[in-house]
């Protein structure tokens, strides 16, 4: 065995000691492997004296005398890996043996998913607010119609119940009038009588006026009541809708913050993932 293969399987079992990365190490020189460390999270089982696998990366950094990276699915082994091959050379500059590094990767494989589900996730929670802010502008302004609405509304109850006043005034004077006019009627005496019929139709056309409007004077101040109602309660809603899209910017703000942090952890991991791809074959 070359001094150098024989220092890399002295020193194989203690790789792990020193980092705080787990690595399995495996040792070979030209035919078989010479020793196998497993790594704490990950073993594949390799025996010292297990004659080399074609393909693998062992073989492949004797063969191509290069630095061989290949990453490998869990479906070999059980588990997801990186794996290192160097090759070893004497002091002649000839081949003797390789030297193996495997790191397991499902922790960045788990840490890239989880980055691509949180991406995803916060995706959608974007649109969510997207939407809310844009159902709370639409409330706030079909309120504010609204309230144009029942301020006009207001208004013309007003100006009814001016139009009424007025009437009833008119009332009382046709009323006094009448009253006037009977009094003179009597006054006349017979001659008078049918000056008497018309003064009586006057009192009681202003009579049922007065009744009418005191009717719909009544109609008009529940309607005032209800107007004031749906006023009161267009405010709340128009103070609530405003409160609503402050809350919506505000969460809109936090989600995109969000989503700027994990498209940043989603392409650190996208990175790490393809680490492999980025090493030289």
């Amino acid at each position: 065995m070359g001094d150098v293969l024989n220092s890399f399987v002295q020193v194989a079992p203690y790789i792990n000691e020193l980092t705080n990365t787990d690595f399995s190490v495996s040792v070979c020189d030209l035919e078989q492997c010479l020793i196998y460390v497993p790594g704490k999270t990950h073993d594949h089982k390799i025996k010292s004296g297990t004659s080399h696998i074609k393909g693998s990366v062992a073989y492949e950094a004797i063969i191509n005398e290069k630095k061989i990276v290949r990453k490998v699915e869990a479906d070999v082994f059980g588990f997801p890996y990186i794996a290192i091959g160097l090759p070893i050379f004497n002091s002649k500059e000839d081949i003797i043996g390789s030297v193996v590094f495997t790191e397991a990767t499902d922790k960045q494989d788990l840490l890239l998913n989880l980055a691509e589900n949180l991406h995803e996730t916060m995706q959608q929670m974007l649109l969510i607010t997207e939407t809310i802010t844009e159902s709370s502008l639409k409330l706030e302004q079909v309120s504010e119609d609204l309230n144009t609405v029942t301020n006009d509304s207001m208004k013309s109850v007003e100006e009814t119940g001016e139009i009424l006043e007025f009437i009833k005034n008119i009332s009382n004077k046709t009323n006094i009038l009448g009253l006037n006019a009977t009094i003179e009627a009597a006054r006349i005496g017979q001659s008078g009588g049918g000056f008497t019929v018309v003064a009586e139709e006057i009192r009681k056309l202003a009579n049922a006026t007065k009744d009418y409007v005191v009717n719909a004077n009544e109609v008009v101040e529940e309607l005032k009541n209800s107007t004031n109602k749906v006023n009161n309660s267009l405010d709340e809603l128009l103070t609530i809708s405003s409160h609503q899209i402050n809350i919506s910017n505000d969460i809109s703000k936090l989600t995109e913050n969000i989503n700027k942090i994990t498209v940043e952890l989603r392409e650190k991991a996208q990175l790490l993932a393809n680490e492999i791809e980025k090493t030289p074959l």
